[in-house]
């Protein structure tokens, strides 16, 4: 800012800041919303959160969506417990529904029980199941180990199985 540049993750403490700061912008911008709508919320982070907040203000019904299960962005503030418990109180004005999509249609049975196996472990989650809508969609694992007190390059292997997948199974990188 010392600049008078602006990166994109200045907007949101910037808009946050403006909103807390003047009570006659927050209420003209939050009055005019009937809805707001978040997806991946799984995703947002603090300010985010207080955005949403802000916008909502007493009057707009929010709706979000996003699985708990799927918060990898904690490196930039996400927490799972703004979707399974914060959501909730934040927004208490109005009547809550919650529902849980366990199935999936990214990928078969094999990484589907796999991905249950260990989510099923966090502390910090709702408890569901996790079930593959294709039931024939096939997957390879390749499991990789480091046998202790030896340094094995995990990156090398890696590219040496991908080598292998593409050159002597004939598998494309892009589908």
């Amino acid at each position: 800012m010392r600049e008078n540049g602006l990166t994109y993750d200045d907007f949101i403490p910037i808009t946050v800041g403006f909103l807390e700061g003047n009570p006659n912008l927050r209420s003209q911008y939050s009055d005019g919303l009937l809805h707001v709508i978040v997806d991946e919320y799984q995703d947002v982070n603090y300010g985010q959160q207080r955005l949403v907040e802000l916008l909502a203000g007493k009057r707009a019904d929010v709706m979000v969506v996003g699985d708990d299960d799927q918060t990898i962005y904690e490196w930039r503030g996400a927490r799972p417990t703004y979707i399974i418990r914060e959501f909730q109180s934040v927004f208490d004005n109005k009547p809550h529904s919650q529902y849980t999509l366990s199935n999936s249609f990214r990928f078969g049975p094999v990484i589907a029980q796999c991905a249950f196996n260990t989510i099923q472990f966090n502390t910090n989650r709702v408890q569901k199941p996790l079930i593959a809508n294709n039931f024939g969609k096939q997957a390879d694992f390749f499991v990789y180990e480091q046998p202790p007190g030896q340094m094995v390059n995990i990156n090398k292997q890696l590219t040496d199985q991908v080598i292998t997948l593409v050159k002597n199974k004939g598998i494309s990188l892009i589908r």
